[in-house]
């Protein structure tokens, strides 16, 4: 079967499987997961690009759009740099299932990592503290 009737025919597939609020596809093999309630500070995009070759060449895989905002950019790059792991253990099958599957299934780890984050970052350092107290 060509590369393009593999892709074509996982589209198809994953269009099966989730609803358009989840997951959308666009013609360009570009997918875009969203996970968590809308709206909602535990509720980001995955981004997965399949290139030419794929599943043979590694996808593409991203958080860098606007809808993460809330997320910093550390905590991206470590998402990112798992589900790269994920993707390169099932290099040469269709895999996007499995990287959507494991986004599911650790969704509440990786909101946790970018809601402790953002506590650390609003926690004055206890120098800071120290240096204003009794100052008037």
């Amino acid at each position: 079967m060509a590369v393009c009737d593999l892709r074509e025919e996982e589209a198809q597939v994953l269009k099966s499987i989730f609803s358009e609020d989840e997951l959308t596809i666009s013609g360009d093999y570009k997918l875009e997961y969203k996970v968590g309630e809308h709206g909602t500070i535990s509720s980001f995009v995955i981004q997965i690009q399949w290139p030419t070759g794929y599943p043979n060449v590694m996808p593409y895989i991203s958080m860098d759009c606007f809808y993460n905002q809330h997320v910093p950019q550390d905590v991206k790059e470590k998402i990112v740099a798992e589900l790269v792991s994920v993707a390169e253990d099932q290099l040469g099958s269709a895999l996007t299932y499995i990287l959507v599957e494991y986004i599911k299934e650790n969704h509440e780890r990786f909101v946790k990592w970018f809601s402790i984050e953002k506590v650390d970052k609003s926690q004055p350092d206890s120098i800071s503290n120290e240096a204003s107290v009794g100052i008037s």
